[in-house]
């Protein structure tokens, strides 16, 4: 098949400029003559599509090589278009085949999908694709009339740019791009269509012979020499039949956006012949002068995109996308060398507001330089007086550190070690908190601390002095390592205990407290058994010397001694009050030789503390209040004197009850007598004058 200076528009709408099919331009002038395609040794064949799948419903558009149905597709029950080819030959079929195996590989929101490819009963090839309803963007570029209406479509632009970087990706190169080949949809979707004269550069480059389907579709469809396109939009080296790559599609949109603004292609003319001689031999007028008021950058634009040489233009269709992106947002497109001073302009614009800041902070600082110095020398003065201020503020710390550790040496050397903790060590003062530091240490100092985590009830040391026991409100009892201050065991009971005691030989521990029970917990097993119960809360607990035997004492004055080997016991009433004190002769031989009891109610009582004989034979866990040893003149008992410095404390009373395990009934019994001994009406007077008489120590 040849055919003479054939000029065919293969393209889905009837409108928009005329494409060059073959056409060769010689060398010195005349005319173009066709150059016909290599035959082909295999054409493709498909499936005979199913019969009625595809309902045709009317002619929607034609082309030059195939015109395009409204149809419906019975199997999905959808709307689809159907391309059939019109054109006879071979020639024509594989061009047809190969439109729509290249569409079909491109998967874009801008690429018209492809749902099907077959023949009909009559042997002809078609395709289904997507139905689009729109306008082109020639339609839409021909109703704005003003260049500010024209920048609306600028984003159009980008979508086939985005869209035809994609292709490019792929190896597809669509050599065909011009307004009317670009679709906009009625929802604002923009769509690149006619792909029919697309060149795959991979499948051209790879393989010297076709060795599938797709490969023999488009097999020797494009030839050293052959014009491809349509014209008005050809790059020069597409216009003179050389090979071309992703450039020629950046130079077409190029000449598109320079379309859009000038509403005319860059070149044209009465015949192909005469636009392809200007294409070839002449530059496109400026779109400036086409069209006044087009900004600077956006000719860059144009003209970097439709640069004569290849070499010149937009790397890629991305780049060309991201410039007219910048352009939009403001920012400095790269195709457009800015004079300096409109970059300064532009940075001056788009920095305005930190620019004024400074110019503001700037002024301000000129009017205020000389305040500024004399507020400089101000401080300068005011610092000096700070500095000789917190001079003496930190003589002043360091001598009452100093005085409050050497008050706590007698009381706590490590309270005092933890105050000289916070004193400064300076080469001029250190040598008075070392002689505090020696002293404390020569009066034997906490190694550890021990946290029990809850208001503790009674503490125990046994008599081998490597444990230490705490009883607490959170109803745990905790042993602890003296050496190393770990803990190693915790004994969880159902009530508070109230006293605690090791045995002579530190393998028992016993104690007792609100259950009313005497418990005993081995070291050697880690149990724990009940020797016996009194009527009233434990609040006191000893072994006796020997270590085979435990007494008790309760609230109600009660004693109890319990055989540890036999289980016997024996509960005595020793005394009608409450009892303070249990203490036992540490050569003592018998529990009725060695009972002894301290502080009974009525009489005046002293303070006692923890004690240990010195070998560990011997144990006295007395109770009562610290208490001056000036005279009582009130009378008052141990326990009231205990109550009323609690009172004193700022506790009430149920903070009184707990920490002296009464009811707070007793507690108020016990303020009640006090008043009336002291003859005051209110607990302040009360506190008032047992401090004036010395009957509870100052606060």
């Amino acid at each position: 098949m040849h055919r003479k200076n054939a000029i065919r528009a293969d393209q889905d709408t009837s409108s928009g400029p005329e494409r060059v099919g073959t056409e060769k331009l010689p060398e010195t002038g005349g005319r173009m003559d066709d150059l016909e395609a290599p035959p082909l040794t295999e054409i493709p064949t498909w499936p005979v599509s199913e019969a009625e799948r595809y309902v045709l419903s009317g002619e929607w558009a034609v082309g030059g090589l195939g015109r395009i149905f409204d149809a419906s597709d019975r199997r999905l029950d959808r709307r689809v278009a159907i391309k059939q080819l019109i054109r006879s030959g071979a020639d024509a079929e594989a061009r047809f085949i190969r439109e729509a195996l290249i569409t079909a590989r491109l998967q874009h929101p801008s690429i018209v999908p492809i749902y099907d490819l077959g023949h009909d009963s009559a042997g002809k090839p078609f395709y289904a694709m997507k139905m689009i309803s729109g306008r082109t963007l020639a339609e839409l570029a021909g109703e704005k009339s003003s260049v500010e209406e024209r920048y609306a479509l600028i984003p159009l632009v980008i979508a086939v740019a985005d869209a035809i970087a994609y292709a490019h990706q792929q190896g597809i190169v669509h050599r065909d791009l011009k307004p009317s080949n670009v679709m906009i949809g009625d929802f604002g979707e923009t769509l690149v269509i006619d792909w029919g004269v697309a060149v795959d550069l991979h499948s051209r480059a790879s393989r010297a012979a076709p060795s599938s389907p797709y490969d023999i579709a488009v097999a020797g469809l494009t030839t050293q020499g052959a014009v491809i396109g349509t014209p008005e939009y050809m790059a020069p080296e597409q216009a003179r039949g050389e090979p071309v790559d992703e450039r020629a599609d950046i130079y077409a949109l190029g000449a598109i956006l320079y379309f859009v603004f000038c509403q005319a292609p860059p070149f044209q003319g009465k015949t192909s012949h005469e636009v392809l001689s200007k294409v070839l031999g002449d530059l496109p007028v400026p779109v400036r002068q086409r069209q006044p008021g087009i900004p600077t950058e956006l000719e860059a634009v144009v003209s970097h995109a439709m640069a004569r040489d290849p070499a010149q233009r937009y790397a890629s269709a991305r780049q060309m996308s991201e410039d007219l992106k910048r352009f939009l947002s403001g920012q400095l497109v790269s195709a457009y060398r800015y004079p300096t001073t409109v970059r300064l302009w532009r940075w001056t614009k788009r920095h305005r507001l930190p620019l004024a800041f400074t110019v503001v902070l700037v002024a301000m600082a000129a009017i205020s330089a000389t305040r500024i110095i004399r507020e400089r020398n101000f401080a300068n003065h005011q610092w000096r007086i700070a500095e000789e201020q917190r001079h003496v503020a930190e003589t002043r710390r360091d001598e009452l550190i100093l005085a409050q550790a050497t008050s706590w040496l007698e009381r706590d050397p490590t309270a005092a070690i933890a105050w000289l903790k916070q004193y400064p060590a300076k080469p001029d003062n250190w040598h008075k908190a070392a002689e505090i530091a020696s002293d404390a240490l020569s009066r034997g100092i906490a190694r550890h601390v021990f946290n029990h985590r809850s208001e503790i009830t009674d503490v125990a040391i046994s008599p081998d002095g490597r444990r230490f026991a705490s009883a607490g409100k959170d109803k745990l009892i905790r042993i602890w390592d003296l050496q190393s201050g770990r803990e190693i065991e915790t004994i969880r009971q159902e009530a508070v205990m109230s006293s605690i005691a090791f045995s002579p030989d530190a393998s028992l521990l016993a104690f007792g407290g609100r259950d009313k029970k005497v418990w005993v917990w081995s070291a050697q097993n880690k149990s724990q058994r009940v020797l016996g119960a009194h009527e009233a809360n434990i609040y006191q607990l000893a072994f006796l010397p020997g270590g085979d035997r435990v007494a008790s004492v309760a609230d109600d004055g009660s004693v109890g001694f319990w055989d540890l080997a036999s289980g016997a016991s024996r509960v005595r009433r020793e005394h009608r009050g409450r009892l303070y004190a249990l203490a036992f002769s540490p050569k003592a031989r018998d529990a009725q030789e060695c009972l002894d009891i301290l502080g009974q109610l009525g009489a005046s009582a002293v303070h006692h503390t923890v004690l240990r004989a010195r070998h560990g034979r011997g144990l006295v866990v007395p109770r009562g209040p610290r208490q001056s040893s000036r005279a009582n003149p009130a009378g008052l008992t141990a326990r009231e004197v205990e109550v009323l410095g609690l009172i004193a404390e700022g506790l009430s009373y149920a903070e009184v009850a707990d920490r002296l395990v009464l009811s707070e009934k007793t507690v108020g019994h016990h303020v009640s007598s006090v008043l009336r001994k002291l003859g005051e009406p209110t607990r302040s007077r009360a506190v008032a004058t047992a401090l004036r008489l010395g009957i509870i120590p100052p606060k």
